[in-house]
């Protein structure tokens, strides 16, 4: 007689949320409809236990109780004002937690603002203002090593010299080249004793600005000395003032050098500063600072929301007499809100309801059984709905498109992707993955990554292990600004 035993595998449990993903605002920066989002839970063979929204660390918080009785029902409350859970201003990321640790889900709830006024401040600066010019006592250079100088042009923080014609024109017995890919200024010959090179920026629907970069030559004594070359340099050329009123960087660090001769070693050089601060875009100047002993650097913070240059100058030690060099680092300004999108209010905004789902599987990490997922998606030109479709690219083992249906002026669009029962997703080791969708609306497309994540079911008496990946920002990369990806892992609770 044979005996088998015959282990009934748990009941499979399932969580998701539904409700809307997108919160709309007029040009006057004014929510359009009643400005509250209420989402569900969906839930099999488990309960709520809390709801929480991701801090801008990466990690999980229970939700505020400021406009819901309680967070651990099946329903949730997000107002577009609420406090503390939005990053950058633009979106939440809410999590469903239930009674079992490796069943929840987590969805996106977006900001889009009708594009309106509100221009960013626009600046251009020249890594190298002025320079001098180590000559020979009969007119020679020396050398012209540093005698370069970059442009940039800044507009509410970001890099935008790319979007702008740059044209250069040589002061009288001045030559040099302009490289229009670099934006690099690189002067080759100087028949007179100081010169400049004018640099002359335009851009449609936008002033044009007007930069000098000024060279001047400084002769050997008579004895033959080498001539010594002394220079300020901030550790920054531009400052951004956010929205908020908050400086990046805080402040700014001018340091002294000298240079000898033909060498091209810098040494530091302890002289007197002068800093002063500019409020008219630098027309007048105000001495905010000036030393009081020899020093080679200092760090200064700026003194009101109002200043958008600041000067520094180099004096001789001992005294403020005698100049030696001077070097303008701008401080561009944020625009108001509405000034991300493309040509203010005709801008095109693209996106999902649902990022991510997390896919109950047995122990050997296959599908525990047959699902759907639901994946929203939508499309506006402003604030106005427009039609939109999505196209799924390549789809893992078991999982098939169910339906795709398009979205309307009046409707979001509806993506259902089948899970079969004991899919692998190409692997059965393989813990998560995504999937890319393409977004097309007005002859334009976009691609979004919709990632899964396994929840598999543990041996007996060994934890689950989840490995999550996140961005602090939400996963929002903006022109000129970096984001950090950062890794949390689980094991059991």
């Amino acid at each position: 007689m044979t005996y088998n035993l015959v282990t009934m595998a748990s009941e499979l449990k399932y969580a998701g949320i539904t409700g809307e993903n997108t919160f709309l605002y007029d040009t006057s920066r004014k929510i359009v409809g009643t400005g509250i989002i209420t989402l569900t839970a969906d839930l099999t063979n488990c309960s709520v236990t809390q709801w929480q929204y991701k801090k801008s660390d990466g990690t999980f918080a229970a939700f505020p109780t400021t406009n819901n009785a309680s967070i651990n029902g099946n329903t949730l409350e997000v107002h577009h004002d609420e406090s503390n859970i939005w990053l950058n201003d633009k979106i939440a990321i809410i999590k469903l937690v239930t009674n079992d640790n490796d069943v929840y889900d987590i969805t996106q709830i977006n900001k889009i603002y009708d594009g309106a006024a509100g221009n960013s401040t626009v600046a251009a600066v020249l890594t190298n203002e002025n320079h001098v010019l180590a000559v020979k006592s009969d007119g020679t250079v020396r050398s012209w090593v540093g005698a370069s100088t970059e442009i940039h042009i800044y507009e509410g923080g970001n890099d935008v010299t790319s979007q702008w014609t740059i044209s250069k024109a040589d002061g009288t017995g001045l030559t040099g080249t302009y490289n229009t890919s670099t934006h690099v200024y690189t002067p080759s010959s100087l028949s007179v004793d100081n010169s400049y090179a004018d640099f002359t920026c335009t851009r449609t629907g936008y002033s044009t600005i007007t930069k000098r970069y000024t060279i001047t030559k400084q002769y050997a004594g008579a004895d033959g000395e080498d001539a010594v070359i002394y220079e300020v340099v901030p550790d920054v050329y531009s400052m951004n003032l956010s929205e908020a009123g908050v400086f990046t960087p805080t402040s700014v660090t001018f340091n002294a050098y000298k240079k000898v001769g033909e060498t091209l070693v810098k040494s530091t050089y302890a002289g007197r500063f002068i800093i002063s601060e500019s409020t008219d875009g630098g027309d007048t100047f105000t001495t905010k600072y000036t030393s009081n002993s020899n020093e080679a650097s200092k760090s200064y913070t700026p003194s009101a929301n109002t200043v958008n240059v600041i000067r520094c100058v180099l004096y001789a030690a001992g005294g403020t007499t005698q100049q030696l060099d001077d070097q303008s680092v701008v401080i561009t300004k944020d625009g108001k809100k509405g000034t991300d999108g493309h040509n203010g209010s005709d801008g095109l905004s693209m996106g999902l309801g649902n990022y991510s789902d997390v896919i109950p599987c047995n122990t050997a990490g296959n599908a525990s059984a047959q699902r759907d997922i639901s994946i929203p998606f939508f499309a506006y030109k402003g604030i106005t709905r427009v039609a939109v479709t999505a196209t799924v690219g390549t789809l893992p083992t078991g999982v098939s498109v169910n339906s795709n249906t398009a979205g309307t002026t009046s409707a979001d669009g509806l993506l259902v992707l089948r899970v079969a029962s004991g899919a692998t997703f190409g692997n059965s080791a393989t813990m998560t993955g995504d999937i890319t969708i393409t977004l097309t609306a007005q002859s334009k497309s976009i691609s979004y990554k919709y990632t899964w994540t396994k929840s598999k079911q543990a041996a007996n008496g060994t934890n689950a292990v989840l490995l999550q990946l996140y961005s602090e920002d939400g996963g929002n990369v903006e022109e000129g600004k970096n984001t950090t990806i950062k890794a949390m892992l689980y094991s059991g609770t």
